[in-house]
């Protein structure tokens, strides 16, 4: 009975929220109609071409399920991308680019493929399906929040094979992270599995079954229920919003776009694209000047009036240090105290940091960007994050800089800045999976490799300060006792391979402790045993050291030496503008922003607005 009240409550005022985001209703209500039709039919692949006033667009409908290079949709796609040499591509997710067709297939499907194509033939690459943030924001604005929890999640369900996890619980916590990266505000509660246990039953009056028996059939009696069709057609709706956000972005610069997207994607929209590019010549190249009056500036905060039509929006720039996670200073006290002086309706920190139970635990696992999410969170204020764009930073450094050298740079600074959540982490390699998961998120296009710590230190040695995570072992020399004719193969990580005849063999070998300092001389002794003394026997194993991991203070010294300054001066630059961009769009929906940044953007910006005034 309560699902049945809640449905028919909504069913009267859905779409509502569409309207406050700000949204063209001759885009707004064809979209609405598809969507409230729709019936979760499957769309064939296929292509379409739009052209108007020297703009040309090239959709490609796609299917997220093919993972075969041999499917005929993937020959089809190269062919269509190579055909069209378009200036740059949209798809639908952000990936890390594979090394070969197969694995980008393989591995990353439809989008990831693209991908691939684009960077391989040196075509710019976005996501036009960045972000979760305003989708959630609409959907709780027209839905009861927990209703919108629980039907999104089990609609994204659909990429939970129980084949690929031991448990549904490591899907969920995952599926949580990635959400909670992209822009969704999740409640402390919501990250263990039981709260979702506990609201799918309330809204599907069933229990949730995570096991491989039984969990098709109960996915698909889910999209049977009426709330359930409603909210996920109004995320589709705010999906395809922002693909027509971002095909006008991509519009403003360049005249020849490729697009990938799922095919339901391409009959949704494909009535609505004539519009769009009609409407191109509107989209002048470039951003808009800068302008803001400076009402109030100090060395931690300033106060700026931006005009939006016949009045001003308010926007106060508060420089707490990024990724602090001790309150020696009273951080706490002063953040508190500057939003609630400010009363801001909309909120923007410098990254998206996990929220927990407490704001004392949130801001000594989360940092002051942790915190201020929490506050907005508990206190129904959009949170967002003004830091999205890797992509375009990425594009525009590479215009003056190296693929590697960026890499390097962006990577060892995004390291330093998070130093004090290092210890949070068991391993180097858990802690450098948080920091590099923003830059794929919003769009940096690392290749696969790239997300392997080996690569990253193996970067550095460019610069002469290569170092190794762990002991490594150098060329292991033979005992001349050891019987004739033998093979030995070993990695620097200490795995081996001996193949020889039956008998027993000594090696001495080098090792290198990680970081700096001298190598030592070490010994090994392996016996081949076979009742045929000419038999050739092979025997693989790894030599385990007691050495202990490079200390994380030698990693920060030689990062602090070898980044490029250059780079970085250049990447703030870039991400300031992109800052002032995102000002400048929210400013027509929000009265009074709040933002958390670095310092040298709060002094770039104040620099700007001053010069500005005079």
């Amino acid at each position: 009975m309560r699902l049945i009240l809640i449905a028919g409550l909504i069913a009267g005022s859905a779409y509502q929220c569409f309207s406050q985001c700000q949204v063209d209703p001759s885009i707004l209500q064809p979209l609405k109609s598809f969507w409230t039709d729709h019936k979760d039919s499957v769309y064939a692949t296929g292509v379409q071409h739009f052209r108007h006033n020297g703009k040309e667009v090239v959709f490609f409908g796609t299917r997220h399920d093919l993972h075969d290079i041999n499917h005929p949709m993937f020959t089809q796609l190269d062919n269509e991308i190579s055909g069209f040499k378009p200036d740059i591509i949209l798809v639908e997710r952000n990936l890390p680019v594979e090394s070969t067709k197969e694995d980008a297939a393989l591995k990353s499907g439809d989008a990831g493929f693209c991908r691939f194509i684009g960077l391989e033939n040196n075509i710019p690459v976005k996501s036009w399906d960045p972000s979760w943030n305003r989708p959630y924001h609409c959907l709780i604005n027209e839905y009861p929040e927990e209703a919108v929890f629980t039907m999104v999640l089990s609609f994204l369900n659909f990429a939970y094979t129980p084949a690929d996890y031991l448990r549904y619980e490591d899907f969920y916590i995952q599926q949580i992270a990635s959400l909670e990266t992209a822009g969704w505000n999740f409640r402390p509660e919501a990250r263990q599995a039981a709260y979702f246990y506990r609201k799918y039953k309330t809204y599907f009056g069933s229990s949730f079954n995570g096991t491989p028996e039984g969990f098709l059939e109960q996915y698909n009696r889910q999209r049977l229920v009426p709330l359930y069709q409603q909210i996920v057609h109004s995320l589709q709706v705010q999906r395809d919003i922002s693909f027509i956000k971002s095909l006008r972005e991509a519009l403003r610069e360049h005249d020849r776009v490729f697009i990938q997207a799922g095919s339901t994607h391409l009959s949704s929209l494909k009535n609505i694209l004539p519009l769009v590019l009609e409407k191109a010549a509107e989209y002048t190249k470039g951003d808009k000047p800068f302008a803001a009056r400076l009402v109030q500036a100090d060395s931690s905060s300033c106060l700026l009036a931006m005009p939006a039509g016949a009045k001003e929006k308010y926007v106060k720039i508060v420089a707490a240090a990024y990724g602090i996670r001790s309150d020696k200073n009273g951080i706490s006290r002063y953040i508190r105290k500057q939003i609630t002086g400010f009363k801001p309706d909309l909120i923007l920190t410098q990254g998206l940091a996990p929220v927990y139970a407490t704001p004392a635990i949130t801001a000594r696992k989360s940092g002051d960007a942790g915190l201020i999410r929490y506050l907005g969170t508990m206190g129904h204020i959009r949170v967002n994050s003004w830091e999205a764009g890797w992509d375009d930073v990425y594009y525009k450094l590479s215009e003056k800089y190296s693929p590697d050298d960026i890499y390097l740079s962006l990577l060892g600074w995004a390291i330093l800045r998070e130093s004090e959540s290092f210890s949070a982490h068991q391993t180097f390699e858990d802690f450098f999976e948080h920091i590099y998961t923003p830059f794929v998120t919003y769009g940096y296009p690392f290749r696969a490799d790239q997300l392997n710590t080996d690569t990253f230190l193996r970067s550095l040695k460019k610069y002469g300060k290569g170092i190794a995570l762990y002991p490594t072992f150098a060329s292991p020399v033979a005992d001349p006792e050891n019987p004739g004719g033998a093979t030995m193969f070993m990695e620097p990580d200490g795995s081996y391979r001996l193949k020889g005849k039956p008998g027993k063999y000594r090696y001495t070998m080098q090792l290198c402790p990680p970081g700096s300092g001298p190598c030592n001389t070490t010994s090994m002794e392996i016996t081949l045993a076979d009742p045929d003394p000419s038999a050739l026997v092979e025997i693989t194993g790894k030599i385990e050291s007691d050495a202990a991991p490079v200390s994380f203070a030698y990693l920060k010294k030689v990062l602090q030496s070898s980044i490029r300054q250059d780079i970085l001066a250049d990447m703030h630059a870039i991400r300031t503008a992109l800052l002032l961009k995102v000002l400048g769009e929210y400013r027509q929906e929000y009265d009074r922003i709040f933002v958390q940044a670095d310092a040298g953007y709060l002094q770039e910006i104040v620099r700007k607005s001053r010069e500005h005034q005079q």
